[in-house]
């Protein structure tokens, strides 16, 4: 007779904080090999778009500048908080991308938990692990930018609303839960789309008596107040301007909403989507359309003006646009402005290996088949379920970016888990028309999300671009830019602005005659392109094809005719010919469009003198002084001039005061010795 089998008790599971632990170490470890396998690519050192703006503010912030001047462009919070990582550790890359692995960690910790609290302790840790895995998390926790903060908040806000799911808000939490919101839209300002729904839940849950649910909400305001009162206030005191957050409303809403746009980022000017660029032109823009000095309420109002006509004018069209947007919102493609993880793939195994599995074309179905496995449990979940509706629906109304879209990746994770874990007793439990409303609807949302499409090309094509201007504003890694602009033409061979750059930078190498071709390919994709006629124009004067470099400036002035820059080089190049009258007249109109530029002044001066005003050229001289009296150039061109005018003591003057500038400057010398010795000979001096 056989003994009975022992049967060993299965041991108790881990308690949570230990499993939080784990998935915390798991997320840490992950995003420290991403950046190691990063730290010889050129893309770990590169700061383009919006990252070279938030780390040239950050450095101002350390370096002493807290206040700052004007009314805030972008939304101040993620500035600031690497501002004070500058400040503390200094401003290595490596460091502020450690910290902010950190806090990536533990917004995979703060989802887990939330996961826990609202469904179920394998949810959480479903949730915990997919975040910790979710390449594009990994990807935008390494990058100068703000997604890894905006993730963090947002999952401070999810865990308060986790552990309030079903029962009634109190005052501390709402005021928590405040705090956080506020702290989100000074991060990402369309996140203020979550406050009304939040509010809205609190006078919905239950309560004892009506000051029940009003104490809450009165502390959910003041959270949010106190968070976004004092940036307010700031942007009155400093800027003028009363504004929540950033005043850069207007121009976002325009790119996103006009007779152009396809859903994809669009500059207001070609070839300046750069945010040196941006605030620059829409302020240019909407100033010259308006004829007068704008404020940037009154330049963001303008903005949104010429949207909304767009949008009344052109409903149809409009509506069209939003259906686009809505698709990018939803695809699996991972949009990409100056960095995206397709082209970091190629450096980073962790990408590489994660990519194909963890991406949003999964986890989209994967919450979708969260939403059916928990829709009994509907009414405790509102918040959630409005939440992921408004914020992709804030989304739309601009442009897509993925890390735009990103904060939802914190409501899919959630809803994930919860499909992850809980799919298996909904379809043993469920009805079998709704087991079959399920498999079709999730099935027709991984389809969706996942069309082929030419997105993450386009995308790996951007990213490649990007990489190549980086490295050609290095001059020494001038080929390895051209390698890349290469690279991206292989993939998007009709990009004008890649054909642009590469013809930029053959130029710098001194390959004219391909930079030449690149620049007329350019042009013929997109002819309206003013730089390319202009740069062109530059290749064809450097060969001697004088007459043809004056056409193609022409070309460069009649698709930019507010450009001072392409009527001076064609002025130049007029007054190179003999063709000194049109040369006047042009260097007259860029000096209307631009007074204050010293160079402008010098040269409309040497052509006046060429034309016979001298008196005229002696004043033009005299305000290019007022504007740069350092430029010995001037200096001397006055000094010759005053010769002419037969003003002798005057013309030394201006020679000496040119050659004390630039002891090198023969010319001047020359003229110096030259008119010391005509001096002396008046004088009759030996």
């Amino acid at each position: 007779m056989r003994a009975p089998r022992r049967i060993t008790p299965s041991p108790p599971p881990a308690s949570f904080p230990v499993v939080l632990l784990g998935i915390f170490a798991l997320a840490l470890v992950v995003r420290v090999i991403h950046l190691w396998q990063l730290r010889n690519a050129p893309v770990f050192d590169m700061r383009l778009g919006d990252s070279a703006i938030f780390d040239a503010w950050a450095r101002q912030l350390a370096g002493g500048d807290w206040v700052g001047d004007g009314v805030f462009w972008y939304a101040p919070l993620y500035p600031y908080f690497l501002g004070v990582i500058y400040a503390v550790f200094g401003d290595d890359g490596w460091l502020a991308r450690l910290v902010q692995s950190v806090i990536g960690a533990a917004s995979c910790v703060l989802l887990a938990d939330a996961a826990r609290r609202a469904f179920s302790r394998s949810a959480g840790i479903a949730a915990g692990l997919v975040l910790a895995l979710y390449a594009p998390a990994v990807f935008y926790d390494g990058l100068i930018q703000k997604p890894v903060l905006v993730l963090f908040l947002l999952s401070v806000v999810l865990w308060i609303v986790a552990d309030r799911i079903d029962g009634p808000v109190t005052s501390l939490p709402a005021l928590s839960l405040g705090a956080a919101v506020g702290l989100l839209v000074l991060t990402r300002e369309n996140t203020l789309a979550f406050a009304p729904v939040l509010l809205a839940w609190m006078l919905l849950t239950r309560a004892p008596h009506r000051s029940g649910r009003a104490l809450p909400v009165m502390a959910f305001v003041l959270g949010l107040a106190v968070v976004l009162a004092p940036v307010a206030a700031r942007n009155k005191i400093v800027g003028g301007e009363l504004h929540l957050t950033a005043a850069n409303f207007g121009d976002n809403f325009y790119k996103g909403n006009n007779e152009h746009a396809d859903g994809w980022y669009m500059p207001l000017v070609a070839l300046r989507g750069s945010p040196e660029f941006e605030r620059r032109d829409a302020v240019e823009i909407a100033e010259r359309e308006t004829g007068r000095e704008l404020t940037p309420a009154e330049v963001s109002r303008y903005w949104t003006g010429r949207a909304l006509e767009y949008i009344r004018s052109s409903p149809t069209d409009w509506l069209r646009l939003m259906a686009q947007k809505s698709l990018l919102v939803w695809h699996a493609a991972e949009l990409g402005d100056t960095e995206d993880p397709y082209t970091y793939a190629m450096w980073s195994a962790v990408l590489w290996v994660t990519l194909p599995v963890f991406h949003f074309g999964v986890l989209a179905p994967c919450a979708l088949l969260g939403i059916w496995v928990t829709w009994d449990r509907r009414r405790s979940l509102l918040p959630l379920y409005l939440m992921l509706a408004v914020y992709p629906a804030s989304v739309v109304v601009f442009y897509i970016f993925g890390r735009y879209r990103y904060p939802v990746v914190a409501l899919l994770v959630l809803f994930a888990a919860a499909g992850l874990t809980g799919a298996r007793k909904y379809f043993r439990e469920a009805r079998p028309a709704a087991r079959f409303a399920c498999v079709v609807t999730v099935a027709l949302a991984l389809t969706v999300a996942n069309w082929p499409t030419d997105a993450k090309t386009r995308v790996r094509a951007a990213g490649l671009y990007n990489i190549g201007v980086w490295l050609s504003r290095q001059p020494e890694h001038n080929a390895e830019a051209i390698e890349y602009y290469e690279s991206s033409l292989a993939l998007r061979p009709e990009s004008a602005r890649t054909l642009y750059n590469l013809g930029n930078a053959l130029k710098r190498q001194g390959d004219l005659e391909r930079a030449e071709a690149r620049y007329r390919e350019a042009l013929r994709h997109e002819p309206g392109l003013p730089e390319a006629h202009n740069n062109l124009a530059r290749c064809l004067e450097s060969r001697g094809a004088g007459l043809d470099a004056i056409a193609s400036y022409r070309r460069a002035v009649a698709t930019a005719p507010s450009s001072w820059l392409y009527r001076s080089n064609l002025a130049l190049a007029l007054a190179r010919g003999g063709e000194l009258e049109e040369a006047e007249a042009l260097l007259r109109e860029a000096v209307r469009l631009r007074p204050d530029h010293a160079e402008l002044l010098f040269n409309l001066g040497n052509v006046l003198l060429r034309n016979g005003l001298p008196d005229e050229a002696a004043s033009t001289f005299l305000r290019a002084l007022a504007l740069d009296p350092g430029d010995a150039r001037i200096h001397n061109n006055l000094g010759h001039l005053l010769l002419t005018l037969d003003d002798l003591d005057a013309a030394i003057r201006s020679f000496s005061e040119a050659v004390r500038l630039d002891p090198a400057y023969g010319i001047a010398r020359r003229n110096l010795d030259a008119a010391r010795a005509e001096r002396d000979r008046r004088r009759g001096t030996p």
